[in-house]
């Protein structure tokens, strides 16, 4: 038989102060660096779009070798507008 869930004191809870954030523009300080040396902040923009890609049936295209060309350069291309959006709005 399991036993019941209790629920923690609030105050037990760590959480971080607001008064502590910090804004940054550099998204590399906001995000976790890579293990891997080389991948560029490009990369993982194009990284993360084509893990949207893939997972949307809507923009499903199959699976043969030029179908992975073409989400590759979606995924690049989606990238470098995300970086020039973020040169954008940054000045």
């Amino acid at each position: 038989m399991a036993r019941p869930r209790t629920k923690q004191p609030a105050e037990d809870i760590a959480s971080p102060e607001p008064a502590n954030w910090t804004v940054s523009s550099n998204v590399d300080e906001l995000m976790p660096q890579p293990e891997v040396v080389g991948v560029s902040l490009r990369d993982r923009f194009a990284l993360a779009a084509i893990q949207g890609l893939l997972s949307s049936p809507s923009g499903y295209r199959g699976t043969t070798p030029e179908t992975w060309k073409l989400y590759a350069r979606d995924a690049y291309n989606i990238a470098d507008a995300m970086i020039a959006q973020r040169v954008d709005t940054t000045k």
